[in-house]
């Protein structure tokens, strides 16, 4: 297929990808035949792609961080790129497929999406945990793969770079759960498991999560602003939860929640909480977020602000 099109916000797998689709250029030819572009390069892009491989082999040129525009510049050449040749192209987002060209483009390209796996997605996060241990060529124990996933949560750069820690230090052996906790910082901390602490009212979890997160510099402001997203999330389901709201679609869409399937999870959350908790939740952590721009001790502010959330 002389064109694929990847897109996503999972950069790293993305590079991985493109990584694999360079190997198959010959290495004897490697220097010649694999030539990389930013989108304002793209007429000296088309101009390469529509060169024959020099040797043996094939082509492949990489075009990173486009954006839709670059379909039109692609309008009158695309069919021509020889079958030996392949156009790589990288996106953020899903190009639209309302456009016609865009729609035709697509239609004739090898695709792949490469978006991140939610956070509270424990499940899906595992199994992506051991699809890179098989392929850095090491085993797993179930019980360290969800240590792992409890320590990163969705970094699928930080992800590989611990199972390959993991591996030198068990010097290829199955990973167990002893060595994930010995070996590896716990970055994710989490702030959303800081939201769930304060929305049980555990004060002591919430501090120790919260010193937890400091303590691998995680920015207070970054924290503050997840919690901000979640509780407003929390209340918005609850809300059109006692309002009785039967479509998860328009759920979703007025909460900003990308997959309507996650309701499911945020209901059985906020099960038992009044709504009044989650009302009274968001003025707090605006001053939190007031109180943290203004003061020096970010650490005492956190501390004393956690104590009056969890009451």
């Amino acid at each position: 297929m002389p064109i694929h099109i990847y897109w996503g916000e999972d950069e790293f797998l993305m590079a991985q990808a493109v990584k694999q689709q360079s190997q198959l250029v010959a290495p004897d030819w490697f220097v010649f035949n694999y030539r990389q572009f930013e989108e304002n390069e793209i007429a000296a892009a088309i101009t390469d792609v529509l060169t024959p491989p020099v040797g043996s082999g094939n082509r492949l040129v990489y075009v990173a961080n486009c954006s839709v525009d670059i379909f039109e510049q692609l309008a009158t050449v695309w069919s021509f790129i020889p079958s030996t040749n392949t156009l790589l192209l990288t996106f953020t987002n899903k190009p639209d497929a309302r456009n016609k060209l865009v729609k035709s483009i697509l239609n004739n390209a090898q695709t792949k999406e490469f978006s991140l796996i939610a956070p509270w997605n424990t499940d899906a996060l595992c199994y992506q945990v051991q699809s890179q241990a098989r392929q850095i060529g090491v085993q797993i124990s179930r019980q360290a793969t969800l240590a792992l996933v409890e320590a990163v949560g969705n970094n699928t750069r930080l992800i590989h770079s611990e199972l390959e820690k993991l591996k030198t230090y068990t010097g290829g052996e199955i990973i167990h759960q002893d060595e994930v906790v010995e070996l590896v910082n716990n970055s994710s901390g989490n702030a959303l498991k800081l939201a769930s602490a304060i929305l049980a009212g555990d004060t002591d979890a919430a501090l120790q999560i919260t010193d937890n997160l400091l303590r691998c510099n995680e920015p207070p402001l970054k924290i503050v602003a997840t919690l901000v997203t979640t509780f407003r999330t929390w209340l918005t389901v609850k809300v059109c939860q006692i309002e009785g709201w039967q479509n998860d679609n328009a759920i979703a869409t007025l909460a900003e929640i990308k997959n309507p399937k996650r309701l499911y999870f945020l209901r059985n959350e906020i099960a038992n909480v009044p709504v009044e908790r989650l009302r009274e939740a968001l003025p707090l952590l605006l001053e939190l977020e007031l109180r943290l721009k203004s003061e020096t001790d970010e650490r005492l502010v956190m501390q004393t602000q956690l104590v009056q959330l969890c009451r």
